[in-house]
């Protein structure tokens, strides 16, 4: 069904998420946000110059007017590589390069360097339900018609709910599934044992290994939150990632301090540190943000190679900190299936929508996303296998 146009309503595209009044856009918010989506922290990505020209990231974000009134909006990217995404795109680049086409630049409806999933299309929650369904229509509608005159291939929703991804798909978008891994805290566990009990007793026993394995080296961990993480923490975050980047070229370039001040700017009551120390030295450290009773995992680095190290940190260490503060989520992201499965991190689909401006890209791309969800679909049913109970 095609929504109705809103009345009065008009759509205007900026240079920035400041362009919008930051307690107007938290407004749009509602309770299926992530703190991703929050004008602070897309402001301090653009007030720290983690995102403008020569980033990878140019924003242009989408604003729904009414009269004077926001009632929606968009953040969006221009993006001309990959860098910074956090997804699994299989499909669209497959389908780019069955047409011999390049995959970008494209219009990116994202949180920048975060893959929490949340809303992309921000209508504000007092409206009726069919003037919802306007002003999102109405935000793809001049974020597509701006990028087709800026010559980019596409425009995508990433990491999105499925209310969006259906917003979407009444565009002409196709729906791409993902994999994220969850722990969740359900029912509330007693003890780190007592998650530890649901699982069949040779994983049990592993995770017992890896966790004795990391003891046995005079290794502890200890947890900072809030205010008590300073400038000098942030720094040792960033000192780890690059001894990590260092050691594995293969990966994502990762964040930088800029990227780790805008996150204390905008979220500094909300992140969680977990340091894992020698001889109270510093080997490894990973940064978290939690909010609302979710743990969202968010950057890691250590300076040493130890194994089970990373799965101690941001795994067992992470989950017994969530029980132990009554979380109900402990969210990890995309990669890492098997590992992060047999961990009891389990898959849960996380669907992204594209819109292909060339017709072959996108008749490749309808194949390739259905075995995509397909797939998907397969994977996350099968999770739970990981546990007898």
């Amino acid at each position: 069904m095609t929504p109705r146009p809103a009345d009065g309503l008009r759509v205007t595209l900026a240079a920035g998420v400041r362009d919008a009044p930051a307690a107007a856009w938290d407004a749009l918010l509602g309770p299926d946000a992530s703190p991703f989506e929050s004008h602070a922290w897309l402001a301090a990505l653009e007030a720290r110059a983690c995102v403008g020209p020569g980033t990878g990231f140019l924003p242009r974000p989408a604003l729904a007017w009414r009269g004077e009134a926001l009632v929606g909006a968009c953040a969006a990217y221009d993006k001309d590589d990959v860098q910074g995404e956090l997804v699994d795109d299989a499909a669209w680049h497959l389908a780019a390069a069955q047409a011999g086409l390049p995959s970008y630049p494209k219009r990116a409806l994202t949180s920048p360097f975060a893959s929490a999933q949340g809303p992309r299309l921000l209508a504000h929650p007092a409206l009726p339900p069919a003037e919802r369904a306007a002003v999102k229509a109405a935000l793809l509608d001049a974020l597509v018609a701006d990028a087709r005159a800026r010559g980019l291939r596409a425009v995508q929703l990433l990491h999105t709910t499925d209310a969006d991804a259906d917003a979407a798909r009444e565009r002409g978008f196709v729906v791409t599934l993902g994999l994220h891994h969850r722990f969740r805290n359900a029912p509330p566990y007693a003890s780190f044992e007592a998650f530890l009990a649901r699982f069949r007793s040779h994983r049990r026993n592993q995770i017992r290994r890896e966790r004795h394995r990391v003891g046995a080296l005079d290794l502890r961990t200890r947890t900072l939150a809030g205010a008590a993480i300073d400038e000098d923490h942030l720094e040792i975050v960033a000192a780890m990632q690059q001894a990590a980047q260092d050691r594995f070229l293969e990966v994502e370039p990762l964040v930088g301090m800029p990227h780790l001040l805008a996150l204390r700017d905008a979220l500094g009551p909300w992140l969680e540190l977990i340091l894992a120390e020698h001889a109270g030295r510093p080997v490894a450290a990973a940064l978290n943000v939690v909010k609302d009773g979710v743990c969202h995992g968010r950057y890691w680095g250590s300076a040493l190679e130890v194994d089970a190290l990373y799965f101690e940190v941001c795994g067992y260490a992470t989950c017994e900190r969530a029980i132990q503060a009554g979380l109900d989520v402990v969210d990890v992201g995309p990669g890492g299936l098997h590992h992060k499965e047999r961990r009891g991190f389990l898959a849960e689909t996380v669907p992204s929508a594209v819109l292909a401006f060339d017709d072959a890209v996108g008749d490749a791309l309808r194949e390739h996303a259905a075995r995509e969800r397909e797939r998907a679909r397969d994977i996350a049913q099968k999770s739970h296998r990981v546990f007898i109970r």
